[in-house]
């Protein structure tokens, strides 16, 4: 169903993941492109695939929040048996503001309104339109009957100066041990000063849980060298103060 086609180039055809967990117990998942034949098509072959993962119950939550100007992009799987297993759709919605978002994601479990709204302009400075990479929803579910957890995944790379900028700004959201935690694991990945560039910290995501929001943090291995600060789109001028100026060495 997603396989390319012998000559094709599409983005991807398949990515692999793995996590190890705090106990080092293994788990892996895959990412298929439903757009591998190109756009068209794209919404038909991920209900195929939802029939194909006995999902039909869950597909009309899906195909409505496909409508409009959403750009279905993802779709993933876990490799594991049991009913802690999921499958994943992941949507972009390119040129939408903060409030946009919060409309999205304000019915879903746990979310209230404003919610998300104020996580994105926390994270970015900025109310939107955000257009120079597209903020994503994405849609966990588990089970036929239970509804989709609803995670809200911002590229903060994409919208501060920095990654220094994007740290101080993802610290705001969690406790102080695990602000600690963050910032420790981020000096140890990085080789370079983190207010010299601004794509260690790529995705900042966020969904909420009984005891606090919960936040990932995405590191990228930076498997190339940055010597000078890339230049910031902002869609608008940060508010003053939104932000502790401050060097994470």
């Amino acid at each position: 169903l997603f396989a390319p086609r012998a000559g094709s180039m599409p983005r991807f055809g398949l990515w692999h993941a793995g996590t190890v967990e705090p106990d080092g117990r293994l788990s892996f998942k895959v990412y298929l492109n439903p757009r591998v034949h190109g756009a068209e098509g794209s919404v038909e072959r991920l209900r195929r695939a939802f029939t194909a993962c006995d999902a039909e119950a869950a597909w009309p939550e899906v195909a409505r929040r496909l409508q409009g100007d959403a750009e279905l992009l993802y779709f993933s799987m876990d490799l594991a048996a049991g009913p802690a297993s999921r499958i994943k759709v992941y949507v972009g919605h390119r040129g939408a503001t903060s409030e946009t978002i919060d409309a999205i994601v304000r019915n879903a479990p746990g979310y209230t309104r404003g919610l998300a709204r104020n996580w994105i302009e926390l994270l970015t400075g900025s109310q939107g339109p955000f257009d120079a990479r597209p903020i994503l929803t994405c849609y966990a579910f588990r089970g036929q009957e239970a509804p989709p957890e609803v995670t809200v995944h911002v590229p903060t790379r994409c919208y501060v100066d920095s990654d220094g900028e994007s740290a101080f700004r993802a610290a705001e959201l969690l406790d102080a041990a695990s602000a600690s935690a963050f910032l420790g694991g981020l000096r140890g990945m990085a080789r370079r000063p983190l207010e010299l560039g601004r794509s260690l910290l790529t995705y900042v995501s966020l969904r909420p849980e009984p005891k606090g929001p919960r936040v990932t943090a995405y590191l990228a291995p930076e498997a190339f060298a940055i010597s000078a600060a890339r230049p910031t789109f902002r869609p608008t001028e940060p508010s003053p103060g939104s932000w502790r100026s401050s060097s994470i060495r």
